[in-house]
């Protein structure tokens, strides 16, 4: 029963820390430059995703980006035209490049 437990707690604190990470780090701190982190956290927050999710901070920052471009458009009027705008090889925007930092593609 004890490890039973421990295998809860330890699956509920991995998953708060990558839903830490990505709301603070990957969202606030990268995507919209809202705060600044110190190079430690900055580390910290780097392996946790690493970790947990294995992602690519450059590309989740430009799908990110990408999303935002279509929020307040017509295309939005659902969940399903975000879902569309990060997935879809037809999209209006030319490049992620400027997002990533260089790199990217047509999307």
């Amino acid at each position: 029963m004890l490890k039973a437990l421990l295998a809860v707690v330890v699956t509920v604190l991995v998953t708060q820390g990558a839903v830490i990470a990505t709301s603070v780090y990957l969202h606030r701190g990268l995507a919209h430059r809202a705060l600044t982190l110190h190079p430690i956290a900055d580390f910290f927050f780097r392996i946790i995703l690493w970790i947990t999710t294995g992602q690519d901070r450059r590309q989740w920052v430009a799908v990110h980006r990408k999303h935002h471009a279509f929020t307040d458009t017509d295309k939005a009027s659902s969940w399903w035209p975000s879902i569309w705008c990060c997935t879809s090889s037809s999209s209006p925007r030319p490049s992620t490049a400027s997002a990533t930092g260089g790199g990217g593609g047509t999307s």
